[in-house]
């Protein structure tokens, strides 16, 4: 096959599956959780009226619209140049502006979560006081395997730019790759210490909900590792050998494996919704 019609193929399959499907996908589960567990049955699950929810999805979805047709528009340009280039710039650094533009609806998501689980904290506030039984071994959550392989593959990574401060390319970054990748993986263990040891922020979740939220949440943490050191060490690769498409190809490749992986994990759908009913121990 084509480098260029991989590369066009593999950027058409992440603008439709982050930008649509998944979106998508996503709020036909929150709204059958709506139809199955109403206001009237599960009143401790909806803190804010209904209305506002439905308006916050309406704009998540308008967001995830809005980087579709710009991600179509940039495809179709980029077929339709004469130079094969999206808006005639630099492939990997027009898909680099795009993958922020596809975040935008996530970090909106994530934003709009926190806000909703603060306000349902607030509004459950009990003087009650219950013991943890969460664990707090980090074994507990995610293979060592996983873990033996992210150190494994952090090793090779340094290995390969050690080679390359011997054998340099143009562009080669060289310590300040080991640097830019030792921060990253620095910032992932602090957001796993934080999962583990930090308060919860979702009140009355059940200690199973619990456990599989933290684990989910972990092994995405160290799976975006494993995949951030790779995709690095053969952005490194593709370039000392002058592949720019398929170092374009990749990057499209990552981010579809990364959330891919990441929304597999995530099951809001299987959480037990029982604890949010007027008659709830909880």
């Amino acid at each position: 096959m084509n480098i260029e019609v991989l590369f066009y193929i593999l950027f058409f399959a992440q603008i439709v599956i982050i930008s649509h499907y998944y979106p998508r996908k996503f709020l036909a589960i929150t709204r059958d959780i709506i139809r199955t567990h109403p206001p009237e049955e599960y009143p401790k699950l909806y803190p804010l009226p209904l209305s506002v929810l439905e308006r916050k999805m309406r704009f998540y979805s308008d967001l995830n619209l809005t980087a579709l047709l710009i991600g179509l528009g940039i495809l179709i340009h980029g077929i339709t140049a004469s130079n094969g280039q999206l808006l005639n710039w630099d492939n990997g650094t027009v898909i680099t502006g795009y993958i922020f533009i596809q975040v935008i609806p996530i970090l909106y998501a994530s934003y709009a979560g926190c806000e909703y689980s603060k306000i349902m904290k607030l509004s459950n506030k009990s003087n009650k006081r219950y013991a943890d039984l969460t664990p707090r071994k980090l074994s507990h959550y995610v293979s060592p395997y996983y873990l033996y392989a992210a150190g494994i593959c952090y090793l090779l990574f340094i290995a390969l730019v050690v080679y390359f401060m011997y054998h340099p390319f143009d562009g080669f970054a060289g310590l300040g790759n080991i640097a830019g990748v030792t921060f990253l993986n620095l910032f992932f263990a602090t957001l796993i210490l934080r999962q583990l040891y930090g308060k919860n922020s979702v009140p009355l979740m059940s200690s199973q909900d619990k456990f599989l939220q933290l684990q989910n949440s972990i092994k995405i943490a160290v799976f975006v590792s494993i995949a951030m050191t790779v995709h690095i060490s053969l952005s490194i690769i593709f370039s000392a050998v002058n592949q720019p498409q398929l170092q374009d190809s990749m990057h499209s490749l990552y981010m579809l494996v990364i959330f891919i992986f990441a929304c597999k994990h995530i099951k809001i759908d299987l959480l037990d919704f029982d604890v949010y009913k007027e008659k709830s121990e909880s």
